[in-house]
């Protein structure tokens, strides 16, 4: 068997050598004659005969924290105390540093040394480790909250970000599953779909409103998108933007151009869009009522702008609580009011309106009664034009200021 130890060797993908049961080397194969031979250490007979322990510690010093362990384990696999022994260890030089593979088995009385060339792997190795580094540092130092899910939910990892948003450490999240915290109970179904959905490789993009550990709402934009695991498996990276203070801001300039910013109520802006909205057949029929707050310039000029928002303040209030749920009441700037009474009769109109003048009377401004103009106007048919109705609304409103002029002396000092 021996004698075709040559060829067989030869037959090898790695550098081989065979070694007796005094870990001298009797047999190399041409791989190993071929690394001897550049190693440029002028080893005597290509190394048939060295002690192979004595002769890597020549060859290889960088690796001489290896040496013992080596040796070891190849006495070890020589005594059949253990079937096989590997190791893996590096061998550096001036140009790079190769990487290999030490697999000793049993061979006659001695052993069947293999070298195999690893270095591609641990380079590869090596930059999937960077990267992994990378991703983590990406990842845990995003200003965006990332949560890694597996397909049933369970939660893999999380980001500080996340933790911040939600209220819930990383050891309350991670090892949990999502339905169990971050997914409420009426979302569960469509939450199970969605998971479907980005699994069968499309990317989901949506807005939630959301309730963290602590009760506080929050309102946040999720992309997710299907990613490979490192086990080879699948899941989903859910990425999640809090856009609580940009969603705040929005509804705070909404707000403002749809409301008077003094009282609170709807503006003009907000009117006449609803004002089209409302002009239709089965709002009919549909009465407008305008009204003036009399004599707030005098109230201005004697008391002062703070006086004078006072009074328009108190209007408001008895406007609004005078209405129905489906009025609205609207300010448009000024002394000026204006509301819209959905499927309201002249009847019902001139109801709401006596309301209001009982209220209003019982108001006082620097001991002063609170004092409207109201005029009113009643569409019943479609043909009938809404601007026509509101100038119609607005001049009886006038036509109810100047029988009240006698009233005016009330509101001087």
């Amino acid at each position: 068997m021996l004698c075709n130890t040559p060829c067989f060797l030869n037959a090898l993908a790695y550098k081989s050598v065979i070694l007796n049961e005094d870990l001298e080397i009797i047999f190399i194969n041409d791989d190993w004659k071929d690394y001897i031979l550049k190693s440029e250490k002028n080893v005597e007979n290509n190394s048939i005969g060295l002690n192979y322990i004595q002769l890597i510690k020549r060859l290889n010093k960088s690796a001489a924290d290896y040496f013992s362990d080596i040796e070891c384990g190849i006495k070890n696999v020589i005594l059949n105390e253990e079937d096989k022994f590997e190791l893996e260890y590096p061998e550096y030089s001036p140009a790079e540093t190769a990487w290999f593979k030490l697999i000793v088995t049993p061979f006659a009385d001695g052993a069947l040394i293999m070298h195999e060339d690893i270095t591609d792997r641990k380079n590869a190795e090596t930059a999937l480790k960077i990267k992994e580094e990378q991703y983590k540092t990406i990842f845990n130092s995003a200003p965006i909250g990332m949560l890694v899910e597996d397909p049933e939910g369970n939660i893999l990892e999380v980001n500080e970000a996340l933790c911040n948003m939600t209220g819930y450490s990383k050891q309350e999240l991670e090892g949990d599953n999502i339905f169990n915290q971050l997914v409420g109970p009426e979302r569960v179904e469509e939450a199970k779909k969605d998971i479907e959905i980005i699994l069968s490789g499309q990317d989901l993009e949506f807005n939630l409103d959301n309730t963290n550990k602590n009760g506080k709402h929050y309102y946040t934009h999720f992309k997710e998108t299907k990613i490979n695991l490192p086990d080879s498996g699948t899941g989903i990276l859910s990425m999640q933007v809090d856009l609580t203070s940009l969603r705040i801001k929005e509804k705070k300039l909404e707000f403002l151009s749809y409301h008077d910013q003094l009282t609170g109520l709807y503006n003009r802006a907000f009117f006449d869009q609803e004002l089209k909205r409302l002009d239709e057949q089965e709002q009919l029929p549909l009465s407008l009522v305008v009204i003036d707050v009399n004599g707030l310039k005098m109230i201005n000029d004697a008391h002062g702008h703070l006086t004078g928002d006072k009074l328009i303040k108190k209007a408001a209030a008895v406007l609004k609580s005078s209405l129905r749920e489906d009025d609205i009441l609207a300010r448009f700037g000024g002394d000026e009011f204006a509301l819209i009474l959905p499927q309201t009769p002249e009847k019902d109109a001139e109801k709401i309106i006596k309301r209001i003048k009982e209220k209003s009377a019982k108001v006082k401004i620097r001991d002063k009664n609170l004092s409207l103009g109201i005029g009113f106007a009643t569409k019943t048919e479609m043909s009938q034009d809404i601007e026509e109705i509101f100038n119609k609304a607005d001049d009886n409103m006038y036509k109810d200021k100047i029988s009240k002029n006698k009233n005016r002396e009330e509101f001087k000092r």
